[in-house]
């Protein structure tokens, strides 16, 4: 067990104009918290927020005394956000954790018993979906992105495989401090705008095989609360995530299946076949053999092909990125 003047855990919270998102999250952490004094705290990044937050802030350390904060003289961007956070965190590991997001009853003696027993270098766990009062969300990951059971020494195809776009979910990863590389991370933080997290779980998992999951449901995560338009998911995560996976090593085979992945959250078959009679841009380009089969057969012929593909778990046979 850590000595107790020790801090093990970081809980890195990056805000920007939520005080009451902020407010809920930190109140979920923070009596869980107080079951380890000293080995657990609470860093929040202020991103200039010109809302509540500072006043915010203030209430929570009052209450919690594990909550540290600094706040950034102008609003720097969430990856650089991240830095200050990675940069500033006492704790031996740190968990990067949504401002609107809850940290599960019980959910963080898993997680310390974990990095005790494993010492991991990264640690996954799983998810929930849940509006602003913790109740759960019609709509749940799907099951093949979840962990049905406790797993250890993951390789980086295999943890990109089973959980693709899913890992750009900020709450549910639990980095070992010394196995960040700030330096690296910091020359890449234009290069992989808005996607800095998903890079620093790569570069990790690209220099580790000491990775692990948990099959508890430790977080619950806010579906009504995004900041991030549909177009980002089909236009522009695939190729943030190719050029992330081919630049850490990644296998073809893995990269290609992350960007159908991609494709199918982002664009199931009412959705594309909707933009594209909408006209909508930015959306993948429809292979050849689609053109001919609309050309010929009319507009009901692809919409049961795709119908068909979907169903079948093979996506839309859209032509793959460069890998």
């Amino acid at each position: 067990m850590p000595a107790a003047d020790i801090v093990q855990l970081t809980f890195a919270i990056p805000t920007w104009n939520r005080a009451r998102d902020l407010e809920r999250c930190v109140h979920s952490i923070g009596p869980q918290a107080a079951q380890w004094p000293g080995r657990v705290e609470i860093l929040i990044a202020d991103n200039a927020s010109t809302d509540e937050t500072p006043e915010v802030i203030r209430e929570l350390q009052a209450h919690y005394p594990c909550v540290r904060h600094v706040r950034n003289a102008e609003n720097i961007g969430p990856d650089r956000n991240y830095l200050v956070l990675f940069e500033r965190a006492a704790g031996e590991y740190v968990w990067l954790f949504g401002d609107d997001d809850y940290l599960a009853e019980g959910a963080l003696q898993e997680v310390l018993r974990e990095l005790e027993e494993q010492v991991p270098d990264l640690l996954l766990v799983n998810y929930r979906f849940c509006d602003v009062d913790r109740r759960p969300d019609a709509y749940q990951p799907p099951a093949r992105s979840r962990f049905a059971r406790n797993l250890r020494h993951l390789d980086l195809d295999s943890l990109f495989s089973r959980r693709g776009h899913w890992l750009s979910l900020i709450s549910c990863e639990v980095f070992r401090r010394a196995c960040l590389d700030i330096d690296d991370l910091q020359r890449h933080v234009d290069v992989y705008r808005n996607w800095l997290q998903v890079y620093a779980i790569a570069s990790v998992a690209s220099r580790s095989r000491n990775i692990s999951a948990l099959s508890v449901d430790a977080v619950w995560a806010r579906t009504d609360n995004s900041r991030t338009p549909l177009r980002v998911f089909y236009s522009v995560m695939p190729e943030a995530f190719t050029a992330i996976l081919r630049e850490v090593g990644a296998s073809v085979r893995s990269i290609r299946k992350v960007q159908e992945e991609i494709r199918r959250f982002a664009l199931p078959v009412r959705v594309y076949v909707l933009l594209r009679m909408l006209g909508a841009e930015d959306l993948p380009e429809v292979p050849l053999r689609y053109r001919l089969v609309h050309a010929l057969g009319g507009r009901g012929v692809i919409v049961l092909w795709k119908l068909y593909r979907y169903t079948k778990g093979r996506g839309f046979s859209l032509p793959p990125l460069p890998v």
